[in-house]
């Protein structure tokens, strides 16, 4: 039985901006002072572009439905978890945030080029460049 998180669908910049709220709770806590619009500036330029990549992950594992991806690729990466490849290619998507070049220039362990190809074209790098960074620091000014 699915859960409530994966058929619900929900907004990206909803959640981002709860995320870049408590960024800036915290960065103001930190500091002792509101830190104000300059912490949502700082979160959207830090963190939008890993934060993006891991929301892609969790719509494609069918964890969490995105209304702003494709909602015929929601669940559709049911890899094994443990496929050495696959954790390969995740890793370096979120967190060195590779581009589809890289992983043709490096290499990737286990994994077919056709199967590589098969993955890059269902993370969808390029089509991730559609989503701006949210700006709603330029509202709270």
């Amino acid at each position: 039985m699915l859960d409530d998180q994966s058929t619900r669908v929900q907004s990206l910049y909803e959640e981002a901006l709860q995320e870049a709220d408590r960024f800036k709770w915290l960065e103001s806590e930190r500091c002792r002072r509101d830190v104000g619009p300059q912490a949502l500036e700082e979160w959207s330029d830090r963190y939008w572009a890993t934060f993006l990549r891991w929301k892609r992950l969790e719509h494609l594992y069918g964890r969490r439905r995105y209304i702003e991806f494709e909602e015929d690729c929601f669940g559709r990466l049911t890899a094994d978890p443990g496929d050495p490849a696959l954790q390969f290619l995740t890793r370096r998507f979120v967190e060195d945030r590779w581009e589809n070049l890289n992983y043709f220039c490096g290499a990737v362990p286990a994994c077919s080029r056709d199967r590589l190809l098969t993955w890059l074209e269902l993370l969808g790098i390029n089509q991730l460049r559609q989503f701006s960074p949210p700006r709603w620091f330029l509202e709270a000014a």
